[in-house]
């Protein structure tokens, strides 16, 4: 595996290549940097022991951490390989911050397929031409940001024709992307690069669906590109309360299947009211993770984002809610 980082890494294990640091992880190597056994000792380990909390959003103002299993972890790993077509020859970026669930995407979908990172720090994302720069450098194969980030290269005019002509695909999910900006990066780099428009909650490991943008999507240019289809595996509901909605109607996703969390860690009240049990389910005990999205099914088999059925928000990708905001006043 190859780890292609922005700054100098550490001297034990370093080499050049086109002026940019890469440190190969050798399968003796530890986070010290000194021999210390095998990696990873799974002999203890299920796929239902956590692999990660990621923390997100709270109503209160507190964030509630997401508990992912290496199960889902797994299984997610299998959808990025499948759906991307990830070899050993790609080049991944990182340009979402660890702290954000985008970047579950980032290492493990590069390092458990046996990718190259590319990783770039705040000092680079925020200099939009900087940035084209340095992933043309890296020869990235793979980009995976929220919208924001690309409407900030567009707008800037970092982005140009001949701009990424290594990318094969450009990945975005996390926020919607109008399709007036989106328009403006499918036209530079349709031909050569594929644009996937993708979906998931951090509670569900991130990525559940995806949608490759074609010219078809802009002959009608309001609303934002489909959700698209539920990954393998995947099971969705549409649910008003514990009703289920009729195709064309929206209602509130609810996501079943093997990339569900195990729930909000320390937090049995928040974790009981969103993963609850499957109410058209009557037979065993079967989680759902209720999102809060309002969705619609169409006859194409294709979800469509609707709005919200609480005050959540979103920007640069990150979920604000608006009570969040009341708290902090009253406090």
């Amino acid at each position: 595996v190859g780890l292609i980082v922005d700054a100098p890494p550490p001297a034990h294990m370093t080499a050049t290549c086109d002026e940019l640091q890469i440190e190969v992880l050798g399968p003796e190597w530890n986070v010290d940097g000194e021999d210390a056994g095998p990696l990873h000792e799974t002999a203890d380990v299920t796929g239902s022991d956590p692999a990660y909390i990621m923390f997100t959003s709270g109503s209160t103002g507190f964030p509630k951490g997401a508990v992912i299993s290496h199960g889902a972890l797994l299984n997610f790993r299998s959808w990025a390989s499948e759906t991307f077509g990830l070899t050993p020859d790609d080049v991944l970026t990182n340009v979402n911050p660890l702290y954000f669930d985008n970047s579950v995407f980032d290492f493990y979908a590069a390092l458990l397929n046996g990718c190259s990172l590319a990783v770039f720090g705040r000092d680079v994302t925020r200099e939009a031409r900087t940035l084209v720069q340095r992933v043309e450098e890296a020869k990235c194969t793979v980009w995976f940001s929220v919208p924001s980030l690309l409407m900030f290269l567009t707008t800037m005019r970092a982005v140009k024709g001949t701009s990424f002509p290594t990318l094969r695909a450009i990945i975005f999910g996390g926020e919607g992307y109008p399709k007036s900006e989106m328009k403006k990066l499918f036209d530079m780099v349709s031909g050569r690069t594929r644009l996937f428009n993708v979906y998931g909650p951090t509670e569900c490991t991130c990525i559940c669906s995806s949608y490759e943008v074609t010219k078809h999507d802009f002959e009608e240019m309001e609303g934002l590109a489909p959700l698209g289809r539920m990954a393998p595996n995947f099971s969705s509901l549409l649910l008003d309360g514990d009703r289920p909605v009729n195709v064309g109607e929206a209602g509130e996703l609810c996501l079943l299947g093997p990339q569900v969390g195990l729930g909000y860690y320390n937090d049995d009240e928040r974790s009981a009211a969103a993963f609850t049990p499957n109410p058209l389910n009557p037979n065993w005990t079967e989680i759902i993770y209720r999102t809060g999205d309002l969705v619609t099914l169409g006859e194409d088999g294709l979800h469509r984002f609707v709005g919200r059925k609480d005050n959540q928000i979103k920007h640069m990708g990150y979920r604000i809610e608006l009570e969040e905001i009341e708290n902090a006043l009253y406090a």
